[in-house]
């Protein structure tokens, strides 16, 4: 019914300092078996997917959508800003030269 999915691990498995590093919340991944042989000599096991990976990936996903949208606003709210600030400065310059016809 369910289909395990499995990957191969790259030759420098556990010896990779980035590796260690990331972290995608709760554990998803089975513990990998700490040994002293080489890797020259003894593949590692595969990497099993372990726990609701589907679901915490369909999360990921809309973490990020949500994630796009909001940069999307600011970035537009940045513009309105902007373009409301110029309009001051030339309303401003305009009124300045009325005052100076004015005069």
């Amino acid at each position: 019914m369910y289909q395990q999915f499995s990957a191969t691990a790259p030759p420098d498995y556990g010896h990779n300092s980035l590796m260690g590093s990331l972290s995608a919340g709760p554990s998803t991944v089975a513990p990998h078996a700490t040994t002293t042989t080489p890797p020259s000599q003894q593949k590692p096991p595969p990497l099993v997917a372990t726990g609701d990976w589907a679901h915490e990936l369909v999360q990921l996903a809309r973490t990020a959508e949500l994630k796009k949208h909001s940069l999307t606003l600011q970035l537009h709210t940045a513009h309105i800003v902007s373009a409301h600030a110029s309009l001051e400065q030339k309303d401003k310059a305009i009124q300045d030269l009325r005052e100076q016809k004015n005069k």
